[in-house]
């Protein structure tokens, strides 16, 4: 069994502004990405994917400090994108109005992971990477592949990937409103991990890493954690959907038949497996 656990808001992200012929053009461009990422041939997953689900935002967890006003376009359109992939593909949806997409993907993950043969999850927010462990890879949207392990801990100076939400603590990020220690780079992650190892889970990492946060920023520190931790609890949210296919005269019927020649092939690809 092999699934693919998709964080669709920042999926849609990048279909819309990528789409720059507008609302049709949007919905299209992420309904072929998506087909890219499956087919086989291209080889991205390096598995043929067996259950979807994408999961999108609800109320949003932190008071992020984001000050680019979203198109009057673009609830509309991730609307019609959100409801194209459930019936173009049969993936479920992944909602909770109190929680943001990156902790129903973490929910999602826990819990099929010990019954999944490999589980993919699919965003191009840094924070979902911390999932990456034993089975479960991530697949970065920005750079259309999938990050090993060992690729995760060396860009961030960490021992395992579930330990990435310390070093973004200590880094801070401020996309995301999140301060991080003042002054604090790259080096002193690297210095605060040096005692840290790869079978320790982030609650044991972040005792070790205490050890070499001065104490007036260590409130700091623990403050702007809560923020970069995800939530593997989040309720209601349903396990992921078999793939499933339309037919082409449903395709046309819709007006998506620009999409019917790679639609089809990824069909046929799944339906031969």
């Amino acid at each position: 069994m092999i699934d693919m656990i998709v964080d669709g808001n920042s999926f849609f992200t990048r279909a819309y502004w990528a789409g720059s012929a507008g609302h049709k053009s949007s919905v299209e461009l992420g309904i072929s990405m998506f087909c890219n990422i499956l087919n086989p041939k291209r080889n991205q997953l390096q598995s043929v994917v067996d259950r979807v689900i994408f999961c999108w935002d609800g109320k949003p967890k932190t008071d992020k400090k984001r000050t680019t006003k979203k198109p009057d376009d673009y609830g509309g359109t991730l609307d019609t994108f959100r409801d194209s992939m459930t019936y173009l593909f049969g993936t479920a949806v992944g909602y909770s109005p109190e929680h943001e997409a990156d902790d129903a993907v973490a929910t999602v993950v826990k819990r099929v992971k010990a019954h999944s043969d490999k589980v993919y999850a699919v965003s191009g927010d840094k924070d979902i990477s911390q999932l990456a462990m034993g089975n479960v890879f991530y697949y970065d949207l920005c750079s259309k592949a999938v990050l090993s392990h060992l690729h995760i801990c060396s860009k961030w100076d960490i021992k395992n990937p579930s330990q990435l939400p310390i070093a973004l603590a200590i880094l801070g990020d401020k996309s995301d409103g999140i301060s991080g220690i003042p002054g604090w780079g790259p080096k002193k992650v690297r210095d605060a991990f040096v005692d840290v190892t790869a079978d320790m889970d982030v609650k044991a990492a972040k005792e070790k890493v205490l050890e070499h946060i001065p104490d007036n920023l260590k409130d700091g520190f623990l403050n702007s954690l809560k923020f970069t931790l995800l939530n593997e609890e989040v309720p209601g949210i349903p396990d992921p959907s078999n793939i499933q296919f339309i037919s082409d005269s449903e395709l046309v019927n819709i007006g998506l038949e620009n999409l019917l020649e790679p639609y089809s092939n990824l069909a046929g690809h799944y339906e031969n497996r």
